[in-house]
């Protein structure tokens, strides 16, 4: 379900900044890069070691591709405790029960039951793109739906998540966790309806903007009035400028 959901998890940085993305991307092949590809592989084989108990050495003959695998299996078996209740590659359906069009899926979810604390891991394999644990629009998403999914809501305290990011060449980016008042996520929810029923409108707004543009499928195609123009050497998170904003004729390659 989550694969094709109209709303993913994955795509909220997308699709909530920017309603009209979901409208233009409509139909847009996606050209699932080799990084994509690569990342998909060592989620599966991350998530078979944890159902399993094996370890990726028994499965990936290189280091390089060992390594994250075994440094994402040490967290999460370090978060996996007894008398606490865990899911792996947990698919979040209770998604469609805030709003039909959402779907996703959490690497890892576990809930403490002495803690009161509901655990969210994201298991990420790009060496590029720091990402973020902190107002992660994704990582709430998938909180929210194995709360609602497991309902928890009523004894949950407070939501943790964090991003295990191993290939990012600074150590002290490699895992980065932010601890949440429950309250606050369902608040998250309200928000979170809002911006999908923003999708459906009949004139939706286009809002360029960094997170938004740069992985959007209607800019790749060429399908969008406007977009961010990316520079070299521009800083991960910076400040987007009307300078860094440009109008491009729609079905036209870009410039």
């Amino acid at each position: 379900m989550s694969a094709h959901a109209r709303l993913s998890a994955s795509g909220a940085d997308r699709w909530m900044r920017c309603p009209a993305s979901v409208s233009l991307s409509a139909g847009v092949v996606d050209k699932s890069s080799i990084y994509a590809q690569y990342g998909t592989v060592l989620h599966d084989i991350a998530s078979f070691c944890l159902l399993e108990g094996h370890e990726p050495t028994s499965i990936l003959s290189h280091e390089e591709d060992i390594a994250p695998v075994r440094e994402y299996l040490r967290v999460a078996r370090l978060e996996t405790k007894a008398h606490d209740l865990s899911w792996i590659e947990m698919r979040l359906e209770a998604l469609t029960r805030i709003d039909p069009d959402l779907g996703g899926t959490a690497d890892y979810v576990r809930f403490g039951t002495a803690s009161r604390e509901l655990l969210v891991i994201e298991f990420k394999t790009g060496s590029g793109v720091n990402v973020e644990a902190m107002d992660n629009r994704q990582m709430r998403i998938c909180a929210l739906g194995a709360l609602v999914q497991k309902d928890l809501s009523r004894v949950t305290r407070t939501v943790r998540v964090a991003v295990v990011q191993p290939r990012l060449a600074d150590p002290a980016l490699r895992y980065k966790d932010w601890t949440f008042e429950v309250m606050d996520l369902l608040a998250f929810g309200r928000e979170l309806q809002v911006a999908a029923v923003a999708t459906r409108s009949k004139a939706p707004l286009v809002v360029p903007g960094e997170a938004q543009c740069r992985w959007c499928p209607a800019g790749e195609a060429g399908l969008c009035a406007v977009r961010v123009k990316f520079k070299p050497r521009r800083v991960a998170a910076s400040k987007v400028t009307e300078d860094d904003v440009v109008v491009v004729e729609p079905n036209k390659p870009h410039p």
